[in-house]
C-alpha cells in the first residue's frame, strides 16, 4: 500500500521528467554543417565537410561536365557508402527538417544542368544522403558561374544522422506524457476516496 502511494506520487515526475528529456532531445538541432558554395564544373562537393574534398571519391555529389552544352549533377556513386541525391524542384528549403530528409526515397538518378532541359536553376531544392549516413538539404543559389566551368552555386545544411529523432522518439514522448497524466488521474483519484 505504501509503495503504491510512493510510485503514484513518483511516477508523475518521472514521466513528466522523461517527457522533457525526450522532447529537448527532439528539439536539440542536430545540424553539423551549413553555408554556401560554389562547385567548379567536373568537380565533387562533400556535404559532411562543406568543402570541395582534394579527392574525388570524398565527395557526396559530381558536377559533372559532359559536354559544352551537357552537364549533370549526380551522387558520387564511388565514394566509401555510396551517396544518394534526389531532386525536390521548387520545394520550401526551409521548411525541410530533418525527419523530412531521413523519410525521403533517394535515386542515383542525375539532375540535368544541360542547356536543353536544365532543371539546375536558380531556387531549384535538392536532398542528399551523404557517403557518411547524413543528410544535406541543397537550394541552387544562383545562376552557373562561366569563370569556374558552369560553377554551381548552392546553399546547404547537412544534419548528422545519427542524432536524427526516429519516429520512436515521438512515441515515447507521447507515452511519457500519457503515463504522467494516468498517474496524475490515478493520485487524484485515490485522494477523494480517501
Amino acid at each position: 500500500m505504501i509503495t503504491s502511494r510512493i510510485a503514484a506520487r513518483a511516477l508523475p515526475q518521472f514521466a513528466a521528467a522523461l517527457g522533457l528529456s525526450l522532447v529537448a532531445f527532439a528539439s536539440q538541432a542536430s545540424v553539423i554543417n551549413s553555408g554556401g558554395a560554389t562547385i567548379p564544373g567536373t568537380f565533387s562537393f562533400d556535404f559532411d565537410t562543406g568543402v570541395v574534398p582534394a579527392s574525388f571519391a570524398l565527395g557526396d555529389i559530381f558536377w559533372e561536365q559532359m559536354t559544352a552544352t551537357k552537364r549533370q549533377l549526380g551522387s558520387n556513386r564511388f565514394g566509401p557508402a555510396g551517396a544518394a541525391i534526389q531532386g525536390l524542384g521548387f520545394a520550401a528549403f526551409a521548411g525541410l527538417s530533418e525527419a523530412d530528409l531521413v523519410a525521403m526515397s533517394y535515386d542515383d538518378l542525375p539532375l540535368s544542368g544541360s542547356d536543353v532541359g536544365n532543371v539546375l536553376i536558380p531556387n531549384y531544392v535538392f536532398a542528399v544522403r551523404t557517403n557518411a549516413g547524413n543528410y544535406a538539404k541543397a537550394v541552387v543559389a544562383g545562376p552557373f558561374v562561366s569563370s569556374q566551368n558552369n560553377g554551381l552555386q548552392i546553399r546547404w545544411v547537412t544534419y548528422d544522422g545519427q542524432r536524427v529523432p526516429e519516429p520512436q522518439t515521438a512515441a515515447l514522448v507521447l507515452l511519457a506524457l500519457g503515463a504522467a497524466r494516468g498517474a496524475r488521474w490515478q493520485q487524484q483519484r485515490s485522494a477523494s476516496a480517501a
